[in-house]
């Protein structure tokens, strides 16, 4: 329990017979599909094809400035036919304003999916083909700003991001600066495991490692060996072995046929 007291008092532990080992809690799709969407990561960097990058934004408004270097940065190359850029608003329609001024008459090359249905049919489209310029994505619900992320993971190439919960999902990413103390131990399992990057303390350092996955094919290849390697010794399937421990039965992975 350290940290959870407001005045820094040390607390007693939790029992030990309270905790239990799981992994990493991660939506079933993203597991079962580890190999075939790492395989399609490799043969779209083998093809050539734009790298594509999720970028994710929550709505505090913290680091406006850190996500529009990024976009301003990743402008040349979409035009160059060297990224793609996601941009996910969430649910929260201020940071679409926001966007929108910044960005001013450009802002109409922006390619807009508002609903569930709209992203949900996106997603699949560019799943086996391609996919060009900058889009954004917004919705009207928690949920569906959510989920959208977790289901776009799997047809992109990097996730941009703070080191918070997204840091345990099994897909390429690029660490930006963290917004709270405790997401840098996000970052650090992360880059231990070799399926993230360490945590980029700058504007600087985030834009460099943007030009080097974009750039260059020896990090994507090891960040996709890597997540392979880690759902082979179960480090993603903690939301398996929740499930059967609030069931009162038990989860093994399937032996592959």
């Amino acid at each position: 329990m350290r940290g959870f007291d407001e005045k820094s008092s040390i607390l007693n532990p939790v029992p030990s017979d309270a905790l239990t080992y799981v992994g990493h809690h991660v939506d079933h799709e993203l597991v079962e599909n580890i190999e075939v969407d790492c395989a399609r990561r490799i043969e779209r960097m083998d093809n050539g094809e734009p790298r594509r990058f999720l970028l994710t934004m929550g709505g505090a408004g913290a680091q406006r400035d850190l996500f529009q270097a990024i976009i301003e940065h990743v402008r040349p190359m979409v035009d160059a036919g060297e990224a793609t850029l996601f941009v996910n608003l969430g649910d929260h329609s201020e940071n679409w304003e926001w966007l929108q001024e910044e960005m001013g008459s450009d802002a109409k090359d922006l390619h807009t999916h508002f609903t569930w249905e709209d992203t949900r049919a996106f997603a699949d489209e560019i799943r086996t083909g391609s996919a060009e310029g900058i889009h954004v994505f917004l919705f009207d619900n928690t949920f569906h700003a959510v989920y959208s992320t977790n289901y776009l993971m799997r047809v992109v190439d990097v996730l941009i991001t703070k080191p918070s919960e997204l840091a345990f999902y099994p897909v390429p990413k690029i660490f930006n600066e963290r917004v709270g103390g405790h997401e840098a131990w996000g970052a650090i399992r992360s880059a231990e495991l070799g399926d993230g990057t360490v945590e980029m303390r700058s504007i600087a350092e985030t834009l460099n490692a943007i030009d080097l996955i974009a750039a260059e094919q020896d990090l994507m290849r090891m960040y996709c060996d890597s997540i392979i390697k880690n759902k082979q010794v179960g480090i993603y399937d903690g939301a398996y072995h929740s499930v059967a421990l609030a069931t009162g039965t038990t989860w093994e992975r399937p032996v592959p046929e």
